[in-house]
């Protein structure tokens, strides 16, 4: 779908809007994506993902809260005459492109992916692709085998080390803002050439 925007000196300019993918990322997409890419048939792997995409959908499609927490039915912010249905036209929806979208990916990035925050690592771990996270938020309760010797990860610091254990080439950085107790600057990513 394109749309008509006027640029910075009043002309016209048309973009498209790009397809999504809504998707958890969570253990069951990175064990899925593992079983599918470890079998050595291609009818196999087709059936191990389709029968999870048909579960995602339905677990997405019963989920009714959208960005920002707002509620699907949410009237604050009524579409615009002539949107209707214009999410659903630029969603993927289809297993199959859903598969070649997480196939194709080339880079995750998480900015404080609260409860992605791992799978989104481990993903782009197992997939050989550049990578980059802030964790933020720990959720020790919802992660409970997320220890360190022994002990459970409850916070911001163990976060970061437990993270790290995942791949001896994971490094760290610290973005250039102020860290608040709800705004986390540290970054963990990996390059290309870390995989070598």
């Amino acid at each position: 779908m394109e749309r008509k925007t006027k640029n910075c000196v009043g002309q016209y300019d048309y973009l498209s809007s790009p397809f999504h993918l809504r998707i958890h990322v969570d253990d069951n997409l990175v064990k899925t994506v593992k079983s599918v890419l470890r079998s050595n048939e291609h009818h196999l792997q087709m059936e191990i993902w389709d029968e999870y995409w048909r579960k995602e959908t339905c677990r997405i499609e019963s989920n009714k809260v959208v960005y920002g927490g707002t509620s699907s039915t949410d009237q604050s912010h009524p579409q615009q005459e002539g949107n209707e249905g214009q999410q659903r036209k630029e969603q993927i929806t289809d297993s199959r492109s859903a598969y070649d979208t997480i196939r194709s990916l080339d880079y995750i990035a998480g900015f404080h992916p609260d409860q992605a925050t791992e799978a989104a690592i481990d993903l782009a771990i197992f997939l050989k692709i550049p990578w980059a996270v802030v964790p933020c938020c720990v959720f020790p309760k919802e992660f409970p085998n997320r220890q360190i010797n022994g002990s459970r990860v409850k916070n911001h610091s163990q976060l970061i080390e437990y993270l790290c254990m995942k791949h001896e080439k994971i490094r760290k950085g610290t973005l250039s803002f102020v860290e608040t107790a709800t705004a986390k600057n540290i970054v963990l990513y990996m390059l290309s050439e870390d995989y070598d």
